[in-house]
């Protein structure tokens, strides 16, 4: 889903003209990135024994 929404905001800025490998690639490292720190983020809480 993201990677659509991502994919058509940057053919439409850049007129169809942007490497879409590259924009994929993006995607795929904030997914990462934001999946690291949801974990990072729920451990914080488990340790932290809040809820």
């Amino acid at each position: 889903m993201i990677e659509a929404m991502f994919e058509g905001a940057v053919q439409a800025i850049s007129g169809g003209s942007a490497p879409v490998a590259l924009w994929q690639q993006l995607v795929q490292l904030w997914e990462l990135i934001v999946t690291v720190l949801r974990f990072l983020w729920e451990l914080l809480k488990l340790l932290g024994g809040g809820g």
